[in-house]
This record gives structure tokens, C-alpha cells and sequence, in this order.
């Protein structure tokens, strides 16, 4: 997939890799993966198996890739790292995890998830849900006004998603998944906290992730500022609210428990996920989730993004990156 990123990026994505173990051990995906790299990079280049669709191949780097007007980046999302090394893929940096995970000794009597109505003069809770609110969805990671602070910086060493091809598509595919997974027509996708007095909100959109054992949090975005007594207050209050309803999903929506390789309530959320509006927000965020038994995974070890080439001279100097959504990489 080759998605627009801001400032004239574009990354040309490698997802869904996946093959059986004796494929694997055969050198099947470093085989794959290898001659897609080339295809793109050398002009001419024909594929080495026997019977190969290059004609389809080329006709489609010709209609769409043109490396006179844009950048291109190779980006991938993996956790098996060591195996992409080969190919000059390594984890960027700064996309670190927080993780909840609440083991459960007794599936039977899963612990109660402690949500009640939200407790606040002037704010309006609304729970998204996919059959109703799908069309409705593109907005939160596209409008402007849920754009990261990030996002508002001209320097071209600041890159983010753009805010117009965001990949929401990708987002409801997953959630698509998980409900037919587990037989329903529907699931809690997201969680809108509305103040309405202040004009502020609060919001994380969300999906059951089988693969992850877990929440996955696309997006966590909150207004509030903490440099404002009444919001910092308020975020506080939002973001307890915010992991009781995940809890809540998990356990009653999901049911996540009902499999037998979970044996946790887990949340999980990566911090280039969540978008403030200032920095100092951003990171009063991070630090009342980890006060809050949300632990911090700065390994980049574990299911990451990873970019081609990401220690050559000119690719990294003073790049900063931002997501715009989970799988929203640019």
C-alpha cells in the first residue's frame, strides 16, 4: 500500500506478511519481501520465479509511484524485528507502549469492570458503535481539531500522517474481525467524552485485537490542557473513565476472557497514539496512565513500526514522528 504522509512523504507500506512455520523456515517472506523491495527500487527488475506477473507489477509502479515529486519511505509494522534487520528495517524510535494487563485468577468470576454513569455537570458520554456510527468514524482522525500538536509544525523534519488519507479503513477492518469473531453484529468502537460547558473533549476509539490478547487504542485524543487547574482535573477524570469503559468492553462486550489464551484484562495503547494539543499534556497523559498501573515499554521490541533505512545519514537527523490512528504511519 503506498499512503500520503505530510510534506510531500509517502510510505509505501508492507502489511499482512504472514505464512505457515515451513514456508517461513524455507526463507518464503525474506524471498517475498526481497523482491518487492527491488521490484520498486530498480528500474527494470524482473521477478525470479517462474511465471511471475511483472507486466501487472509494472504496470502499476508506473501509474502510481513517481519519485520526481515525492519521497518514499518503506514502513512496516512488526514484532519479529531481527528478521527485517536483513533488509535495513529498524524500530523508530520513539513509538513506545503502555500496557494494562490485569491478571485474572478465576475466568469464571472476572473482577467487575466498576463502570458507572460519569460523574460531571455539563458532560455528555456517547459510545460509538460501528452500526451506527461507521460513517461518522473518518472524522476523529481526519478533522483538524483532532489533529496532535505535532501535526501544526511547518519543519519538514516533523512528519506525520496526513490528516486526509487517513486509514480508518484498516481501523473498522480489524473491528470487522473481532464481531464476526465473536458472533456479534456490532461492538463498542469508541468512547466520546463531551464537556459541552467548555467546549472540550475527550475521546479514544478502539478495537478488540485477538492478536494482541487485548484493547487495542487507535487513538486516545483529549483538548483539555493541564496548564488550566479545572482541565487538568477534568482529564484525570476523563482518563479514569476512559480505562473503565475499556474494561468494561473487555469483559462484557468482547469477551475476551471467553478465549482460552487470556488469562488478563489488557489494554494497550502506543504513545505516539495519543494527541494533545501541547506537549506538556501529552506527557501528563503518559505519566497519570503509568500512576494509574499502565506500564511503559520503551524496549521497541514488541510490535512496532519499523522504517527501511532508518540509521542512513539524512533519513533520521532530527526526524520526529507522530501517529494519526494505529496503523497510520507516515
Amino acid at each position: 500500500m503506498h499512503k500520503r504522509g505530510i510534506r510531500n512523504n509517502i510510505n509505501l507500506l508492507i502489511g499482512n506478511v504472514h505464512t505457515t512455520p515451513e514456508y517461513r523456515n524455507k526463507g518464503f517472506i525474506r524471498y517475498m519481501i526481497g523482491e518487492t523491495i527491488e521490484k520498486y527500487e530498480i528500474p527494470g527488475y524482473k521477478f525470479g520465479a517462474v511465471a511471475s506477473d511483472n507486466e501487472d507489477a509494472d504496470a502499476y509502479i508506473a501509474e502510481h509511484i513517481r519519485p520526481d515529486t515525492y519521497e518514499y519511505y518503506w514502513t512496516l509494522y512488526s514484532g519479529v524485528s531481527e528478521m527485517y534487520a536483513k533488509f535495513g528495517f529498524k524500530s523508530v524510535p520513539e513509538m513506545n507502549w503502555l500496557i494494562y494487563e490485569e491478571p485474572v485468577l478465576d475466568k469464571s468470576h472476572p473482577p467487575p469492570s466498576g463502570l458507572e454513569p460519569y460523574q460531571g455537570v455539563g458532560t455528555q458520554v456517547t459510545f460509538l458503535k460501528t452500526d451506527s456510527d461507521l460513517s461518522n468514524l473518518n472524522q476523529y482522525f481526519s478533522d483538524p481539531a483532532y489533529a496532535s500538536y505535532v501535526n501544526s509544525d511547518v519543519s519538514p523534519m516533523v512528519r506525520s500522517t496526513s490528516l486526509h488519507h487517513p486509514m480508518v479503513h484498516n481501523f473498522y477492518a480489524r473491528d470487522a474481525v473481532a464481531s464476526a469473531y465473536y458472533g456479534r453484529s456490532y461492538n463498542y468502537v469508541g468512547l466520546k467524552i463531551a464537556h459541552s460547558g467548555i467546549g472540550k473533549q475527550t475521546f479514544a476509539i478502539f478495537s478488540g485485537a485477538l492478536d494482541y490478547s487485548g484493547i487495542l487504542v487507535q487513538k486516545l485524543f483529549t483538548d483539555l490542557r493541564v496548564d488550566n487547574e479545572s482541565q487538568r482535573q477534568l482529564l484525570v477524570q476523563d482518563l479514569a473513565y476512559v480505562v473503565k469503559f475499556l474494561r468494561h468492553v473487555h469483559v462484557a462486550d468482547y469477551s475476551l476472557l471467553d478465549r482460552d489464551f487470556i488469562s488478563s484484562i489488557k489494554l494497550m495503547l502506543t504513545t505516539q497514539d495519543i494527541c494533545t494539543k501541547d506537549r506538556e499534556t501529552h506527557d501528563y497523559v503518559i505519566s497519570t496512565l503509568e500512576k494509574s498501573n499502565w506500564r511503559l515499554d520503551t524496549s521497541n521490541s514488541f510490535f512496532l513500526p519499523m522504517m527501511k533505512d532508518w540509521a542512513k545519514p539524512g533519513i533520521t537527523e532530527g526526524v520526529k514522528w507522530i501517529n494519526n490512528g494505529f496503523w497510520c504511519f507516515g
